[in-house]
This record gives C-alpha cells, structure tokens and sequence, in this order.
C-alpha cells in the first residue's frame, strides 16, 4: 500500500509550527495584505508584522489535552502467559528499573531528533499524536552503551520526528517494513523473519541485528485525527485579529488623526507651507470646494475631525465568542470561567465527562504502543513468559466549587457511596488508604465518647 505521501509530511509540519507559535502572524493573519508588487511590500509587511498581536489558545488547548493524559504518571502491571495478574518482584524491579532509565537519559537526547524538545519522552509521544496526527516510539542502542554490564543500560527510547518513520504494508493493510531515517542519511530497515524475529540493517552495518521481540516491532506507530483541524486554525486567526485590532483601536485613541477641512496650511512669513510636529499624530488638510460666483467664489467654514476609537467591548467579545467556541471543538467547555460560558454545574459536570470520553478515544492506542514497549523490554531482559499492561491514568482537571457541592449532596442523599465520592472529588489518591484513616478517626472518637461517660458515671 506504499508510504506516506509527502503531502502529509507537509500539514504536519504546519500543525508544529502552529503549536509553538513562533510565527503567527504567517499562520494566523487573516486580515488585509498588501499587493505583493508594490515596491514597498516588504516595508509595509514587515509594519504590519510589527504591530500583530498573537496569543496561541491552540496550543494551550493541547496542552490541557496532553496532560489530561498523561501528567499523571502511568501504572502497569504483569500478567503470566495464561492472562493472569502475577506479582514478579525480580522483573517488576527490573522493568522499573529501564522505566527511570529512560527518563534520565532523557534529560541528554538531542532535542533537535524531536518535534517538540520535550525532556519527558511520553509528553513528547501524546504530543507528536495530538498535533501531528502521528506518533512513534522506538527502541534503539547506541553504540557507546552496547558494552555496557548493565543490559538495562543497552536499551535506549525516543520519539522520532514525524516523518522520520515511513511505513510499507501489504495488500492486506498489516506491517510489511518499517523503516527510519536519521542523521547525514542513514537509513535503518526493519523487517520480520519467518521466526517472529526483527531484522534490522543500517546503511552503515553490513550485518543486520537480529532480536527476538515476541513478533512486535521495534518501532510503535500509532495515528489518529490531528487536534488542529482547520475550524480550530480559523478560530485562531480570528482571535489574533481581533487582538490586532485592538491595538490598533488603542493607538487611534492615544494618537488621533485630524482632518481640517477648508483651513489653510500652515506658512512661513514668506508664504511657504511649515510642517508642524506634534507628535505620532497626523494632520491631513484637504480644501473645500469652492462656493457661490465663480467670479469671487467663497469658501466652505473650516472644519476639524478626529478620529475616534471604538468601545474595547467590541474586541473582548470576538475574542470571547472565539475563546468559547475553541473551548468548545477540544470538548474542554468545563474549563471556561463563569463569565465564558455561564455554566451551571450540571453542565459542567457533562462537559467533563465529555472531555473524558475525547480523552479515552485516544487512551486505548497509546496504552497498546507503551505496552509493547514494555513486553519487549522484558523479552530482552529474559522475562519471555511475562506481559505488561499498562493503564494511562486520565485527568480532567480540578472540580469546581458547583461539581463538588453537587457530589457532596448526592453522598449526604445516598446516592453515592462514600469511596465513590472520594474518588469522584479527587482530593486524595488512595481511596482505600482514606477510608482507613477515616475509620480510624471514627474508632477513635467513639473511644473517646466512651471514656467520657465511663468518666461521668464513675463521678455520679
């Protein structure tokens, strides 16, 4: 079925530089330009580019998105060859173990063999899927750790570029090849042997490795629908406009523009026109039309007109209705402020798990792309009867002073149980642990009552 076109390659690199947002104003200017042959077009743009005002709600956006997934660090567990959960405490280390490793050499990666330099490789990855629409993860060694005693230390992770991964499948859709380019050229080919084995050969090796993953590839690609849909870069270039013109409506406001109608410009004693500074400020004079006989015509009575600023209001509800309707397509409306959105909590409480819902539609694939990970690592460490499962622990935010009062009432009601309501409020982590030191608390008092009145009946 081939590679990915080139065409792709392109809008992904768009979205990226839409995320970091070093250049909004090629992205998001929506308003008037100027004609590209006027000889003064680069003057006039590079003005233009000087007043814009730019402020990436997109990429706060995906952020919230990113961290609704995986700020929260997440937990995996190990099962037998049967399905069962184990507890293998020599592989569990062990595992843990590559897991610090990789986050500590994380922090020396090239920044410039990612799309987003991030130091945390699993932001890196959720954030390559979210913008991008794709995201890989590979395993690689590098040469300077393969003689390492430490076998941990010979297995390395990183996110790819998007684009550095091209991908060859069959007729029937499934992973024939994979391959990576990086550095000056190099190539790195991935392919499976009739074993189940990963062969990988380089343009610089003239042997290929061979390892056996179980029948995963080295290489973990998962794609999806990018967040930045051109309904979301719209609504972007309408709030960065709108904060332009703001600007603009100020300088209006602070530097006004007189027309003088039918007044004479101004002379020196000799009768030549004096330009007269005052300021950023402009002065036009523009000459009536003359009136009555043409023989001794008359002049129109001199006028003056400023220019005059509009009601701020104008641009802080485009800016709101755009901020809104943003809010709104990431399926993030709970996060708007009363004065946004005017949400009640009911509503709030739906939007949430609406962004929830959004957030589980993408919690699936990058499970199944670190779980791989995983089970190769414990393949390569020697632990071939064992799997991991890895669960991504969702966050959507704290609740709201409304979302809580709500759950407190249902528990007080008895519609919920105490240990849902604690874990619906997300005050403490272990629910468990809770209800424990609760229960203690309520030992305790009720010890106390009753020493109080054994202490009461002893002195009657």
């Amino acid at each position: 079925m081939g590679y990915k076109p080139a065409q792709s390659c392109k809008s992904a690199q768009e979205n990226i530089e839409w995320y970091k947002g070093f250049d909004l104003f090629k992205l998001a200017w929506v308003g008037p330009k100027f004609d590209s042959r006027d000889p003064e077009y680069e003057r006039k743009m590079a003005e233009l580019k000087r007043v814009f005002q730019g402020h990436n709600v997109l990429a706060e956006l995906v952020d919230n998105w990113k961290d609704g997934l995986v700020s929260e660090p997440f937990t995996w567990y190990l099962k037998d060859s049967n399905g069962q959960r184990v507890e293998a405490a020599e592989a569990e280390i062990a595992l843990q173990r590559w897991l610090d490793w990789v986050n500590q050499q994380a922090l020396e990666l090239d920044p410039c063999t990612t799309n987003f330099e991030q130091t945390d490789i699993w932001s890196e990855f959720v954030l390559s899927l979210g913008v991008t629409g794709e995201a890989c993860l590979r395993l690689w060694q590098p040469e300077r750790f393969a003689d390492d005693p430490d076998p941990i230390h010979q297995i390395h992770l990183h996110a790819p570029k998007t684009g550095t991964v091209q991908v060859e499948r069959g007729d029937d859709g499934f992973v024939d090849e994979m391959s990576y380019a990086y550095g000056q050229g190099t190539q790195e080919k991935h392919t499976r042997n009739d074993r189940g084995e990963m062969v990988i050969t380089t343009s610089t090796n003239e042997e290929p490795l061979v390892i056996d993953t179980g029948g995963r590839w080295l290489i973990q690609r998962v794609q999806g629908r990018s967040l930045l849909t051109p309904s979301a870069k719209q609504k972007q270039g309408s709030i960065c406009h709108a904060l332009t013109m703001k600007l603009r409506n100020q300088e209006i406001g602070g530097f006004k523009e007189r027309t003088l109608l039918n007044a004479e410009f101004p002379e020196d004693e000799e009768g030549n026109p004096v330009a007269v500074e005052r300021g950023p400020g402009i002065d036009q004079y523009l000459y009536g039309i003359p009136t009555g006989d043409p023989t001794s015509p008359g002049y129109a009575m001199p006028q003056i007109h400023e220019s005059q600023p509009v009601s701020v209001q104008t641009f802080i509800d485009s800016i709101q209705i755009d901020r809104t309707l943003l809010y709104l397509e990431f399926k993030q409306g709970h996060l708007l402020s009363s004065g946004d959105g005017g949400l009640s909590g009911e509503s709030r409480i739906q939007m949430r798990q609406g962004f929830e819902l959004f957030l589980r539609g993408y919690k699936r694939p990058v499970e199944s792309a670190i779980a791989n990970i995983l089970n190769i690592v414990l393949r390569i460490l020697g632990y071939t009867e064992l799997e991991a499962v890895v669960q991504l622990n969702i966050t959507t935010g704290k609740l709201s002073a409304e979302e809580r009062s709500q759950i407190i009432e249902e528990y007080q009601s008895g519609l919920l149980s105490k240990a849902t309501a604690i874990a619906t409020l997300g005050t403490v982590k272990d629910v468990d642990a809770e209800l424990s030191l609760i229960e203690e608390d309520i030992n305790a008092a009720m010890a106390r009552q009753a020493a109080l009145a054994e202490a009461e009946d002893d002195e009657s």
